[in-house]
């Protein structure tokens, strides 16, 4: 999370600007608008949606380090994971893997 595609992954502006690629076990944490920015999509019939994209990825173990939440979550994001242990961060890009890309629509009033 936290990076931009474009001619090369970098942090987005205000996130932490160390030289590691962080990533979630959970979708709960990653479709947070920190993360996944949303944009409006407007369908052929004109109805307007909030769209959001997120990559799944595979990672391999031992290869990254864990840490809690850096958006200083006030409750429990996610039912199976705690905030204490919902960021991963590594500098071994190679061993992260895209299998799957996971979007979210919902139809704004």
């Amino acid at each position: 999370h936290g990076s931009k595609l474009g001619g090369h992954l970098q942090n987005r502006r205000g996130h932490l600007q160390k030289k590691f690629f962080y990533t979630t076990p959970t979708v709960k944490y990653s479709e947070l608008d920190q993360y996944a920015s949303p944009t409006v999509w407007t369908s052929k019939e004109g109805i307007s949606y909030k769209v959001k994209v997120v990559l799944q990825l595979r990672q391999k173990p031992g290869t990254y380090s864990i840490q809690r939440d850096t958006v200083q979550a006030r409750r429990d994001l996610c039912k199976f994971i705690c905030n204490e242990q919902i960021e991963w961060a590594t500098d071994n890009r190679a061993a992260v893997m895209v299998t799957g890309i996971l979007i979210t629509m919902a139809r704004m009033p």
